[in-house]
């Protein structure tokens, strides 16, 4: 939160955090080589990287990392975690300038601290990847969907968002085989494709025509599209589905999914018997005896 001098008085203005990652670097071996798990280490890594301005001193090279954050990131291991970042470090993405520590009696210790290669750091100039960049907005990635999905069905979010020129939303075309672009099969493509659509990251815009080898054609809720805004709708909360006094059980709406349902549905079903008039009751009984 930024405070900003407005008709002689102070307002508060809310910047948009974003994180920045070169287009060119998407599409590198360096980068298609990595697992996902890596990849997504990575941008979890970036998210925490601040330029030198009114935030103070530029903190690459003093980035406090450690598996355990690359475990939450990625949803994976620690000891998963390690071995991606001991990954990307034989990348040459990330430079370790001071091992972590681990205090066992304590219970506290200090996490690694990191330098990101793609960005500038004092005393070395920082490799050339072009003026094109990627812009991953914070909100995004720290929502609780985005955390959720797949590290395959992360990077080919990035893959498709990388491929959105500012015009072409709605119409960007993407399907299994493209997805070696990104260094992923087209099997893990397509179930990525599949999670994204499902969590409302992306929509078909058109389908695919085979005999014209045509793919699918997507549009990105989170950018616009046709002139609209962006709807985002993996932002939006579920609508909670309120059961009915009589939906005591799961599944209760179809009784061959539900064992109790089902038993309480065939005795209600069952034609209620017949039962005497009194007098021929009494009658009965007196005949018998």
């Amino acid at each position: 939160m930024k405070w900003r001098k407005r008709a002689g008085r102070l307002s508060k203005v809310r910047v948009e955090q974003f994180t920045m990652l070169p287009t060119k670097l998407l599409t590198s071996k360096d980068w298609t080589r990595l697992p996902p798990a890596a990849r997504v280490i990575f941008v979890d890594m970036c998210k925490r990287h601040h330029h030198g301005g009114q935030r103070g001193p530029s903190n690459n090279g003093e980035i406090g990392y450690g598996c355990a954050a690359g475990a939450k990131a990625a949803n994976v291991s620690p000891s998963t975690a390690w071995r991606m970042l001991l990954s990307l470090r034989a990348s040459g993405l990330i430079r370790l300038h001071k091992g972590g520590t681990f205090k066992v009696e304590a219970e506290v210790g200090q996490a690694s601290e990191w330098e990101i290669a793609i960005y500038p750091m004092r005393g070395r100039r920082p490799a050339s990847w072009g003026d094109q960049q990627l812009h991953l907005r914070h909100w995004m990635l720290n929502s609780a969907v985005y955390s959720g999905l797949s590290n395959q069905a992360k990077c080919i979010l990035c893959e498709l968002m990388r491929r959105f020129d500012g015009g072409n939303n709605g119409h960007i075309v993407f399907g299994g085989p493209e997805g070696a672009s990104a260094g992923l099969s087209d099997d893990v493509t397509e179930r990525a494709l599949t999670e994204l659509k499902h969590e409302g990251f992306i929509m078909m815009a058109a389908p695919a025509i085979p005999y014209q080898s045509w793919s699918r054609q997507w549009r990105l809720t989170m950018y616009p599209a046709d002139g609209k805004a962006a709807t985002k709708d993996f932002m939006r909360v579920p609508k909670r589905v309120h059961a009915t006094p009589d939906d005591h059980f799961i599944g209760a709406d179809d009784p061959l999914e539900n064992v109790s349902t089902c038993g309480y549905q065939l005795i209600r079903d069952r034609p209620s018997p017949v039962r005497m008039p009194k007098k021929k009751r009494a009658a009965a009984m007196t005949q018998k005896t």
